[in-house]
């Protein structure tokens, strides 16, 4: 298992990183939850489809941006780390071959 575990370098900075991971997601989640009963009280009376819907659509696109800006501020401590995985990232998707 040790050999396993060093062949993926998995280290404790990176166990540390995933159970902050792990609990930045279940906050992240909980609060969603609780922004969304409390859009859902405050719109119960006044009870519109389209206001439902661009509200729940807020309140995703809110929590998405907190999602990547979270999990970007967990993973890449330093600049050059997230500029090399951005590259990588689009130099993938550049060579991807789109042809069926």
């Amino acid at each position: 298992m040790e050999q396993i575990l060093s062949f993926i370098s998995f280290n404790t900075e990176i166990g540390l990183k995933i159970l902050i991971t792990i609990a930045f997601l279940i906050i992240l989640w909980l609060l969603r939850r609780v922004a969304n009963a409390l859009i859902r009280q405050s719109l119960r009376d006044r009870y519109n489809g389209r206001t439902w819907f661009w509200a729940r659509q807020g309140l995703n696109l809110f929590t998405a941006l907190l999602l990547i800006l979270g999990l970007l501020k967990i993973w890449f401590d330093n600049s050059n780390r997230l500029a090399t995985a951005i590259g990588l990232v689009t130099a993938g998707v550049a060579g991807r071959d789109n042809s069926f």
